[in-house]
């Protein structure tokens, strides 16, 4: 059984450009999206209406992380693993926060 060799994107294609203005389209929605549904949430007294906002901030987060490695891999230069890691558990946390 052969393998082919795994092929490496093009980061300096349109297609990568193009990644890079959805993670810019989601963070400022997801923003947008928080501040209405935390706002709607504490007028309405509705707690669930203000975790789906603090939710949306979660994903602010994730989404930057992604916006990070994206940009770093297009500019060519390696991401900072470490501090990849420790955004990662951050999110993580988070996440556990949330459910809590």
């Amino acid at each position: 059984m052969s393998t082919a060799p795994a092929t490496v994107p093009d980061m300096t294609s349109p297609a990568a450009h193009r990644a890079v203005r959805y993670a810019k389209f989601t963070i400022g929605y997801n923003v947008i999206e928080g501040i209405v549904a935390i706002s709607a949430g504490a007028v309405a007294g509705a707690v669930s209406l203000i975790g789906f906002g603090i939710d949306s901030g979660i994903e602010v987060a994730a989404a930057v992380v992604v916006l990070m490695r994206l940009l770093a891999e297009i500019k060519g230069g390696e991401p900072d693993e470490a501090k990849e890691r420790r955004a990662l558990k951050f999110i993580a946390l988070t996440f556990f926060a949330l459910a809590a």
